[in-house]
């Protein structure tokens, strides 16, 4: 998992010292100074990359270098010493709030021109797009694909060609293929439901994946 420039932007001035003060931890082993330009799985950590882990045994098979890692002080000594280690009671916690202060994303809802239809749009000559639609910046729309009544499609989305996208249709962190055929009233890449639970109650955990569509798949009404 890395994340997808496209929908999201990610601060990548900040070092591991940073965001261990962000955290309210002063608890940070092996470089300080590194700087986070991407987010990981941790069996998937790269230098630079922010992870987190909560269990020892998943440095039996795995030893990232390089990498910032949110854990415990269970793991701590198990960590290569080239790694930055923020050590907090609660890892996932610890991450989700890393994200909230990592993350920002390219949804601008007042980025559309006159019409819904944002200049910055890529939208192929042929492409038909309904009047009452909302196509964001950076939005890529191919040929002959057919945009629906009253469609929003977010920053980001890209669509290919000879697609169909019916009424009501909103498309968020999505990209679509060729031939697909989407129909009435789907809401496909809004956020899912994660929360890591605390004393104070629930705290959201960001999600940064996106939807993948590949070509000539049909999805029905109301999906």
């Amino acid at each position: 998992m890395t994340i997808n420039r496209n929908f999201y932007q990610i601060n990548d001035s900040i070092t591991a010292q940073d965001l261990a003060k962000s955290l309210g931890t002063t608890l940070l082993s092996g470089p300080t100074d590194i700087k986070i330009n991407d987010i990981a799985a941790f069996d998937q950590a790269a230098p630079g990359s922010l992870s987190f882990q909560a269990s020892p045994g998943a440095f039996d098979n795995y030893a990232p270098a390089g990498a910032i890692i949110i854990t415990n002080a269970a793991c701590a000594s198990l960590v290569d010493g080239s790694n930055a280690c923020l050590i907090v009671d609660h890892p996932r916690l610890g991450f989700a709030k890393a994200l909230n202060f990592l993350l920002g994303d390219h949804f601008d809802k007042n980025t559309t021109d006159k019409g819904g239809v944002s200049a910055s749009a890529t939208i192929a000559a042929s492409a038909n797009i309904h009047p009452s639609a909302t196509v964001m910046s950076g939005a890529v729309i191919g040929p002959d694909t057919s945009i629906g009544p009253n469609v929003v499609l977010y920053s980001g989305v890209e669509i290919g060609r000879n697609c169909q996208i019916g009424a009501n249709t909103v498309l968020s962190y999505a990209l679509i293929g060729d031939h697909v055929e989407i129909g009435a009233g789907c809401i496909i890449g809004a956020a899912g439901f994660g929360f890591e639970m605390t004393e104070n109650g629930a705290v959201k955990l960001p999600h940064l994946g996106l939807v993948r569509i590949d070509d000539s798949v049909s999805i029905g009404s109301g999906c």
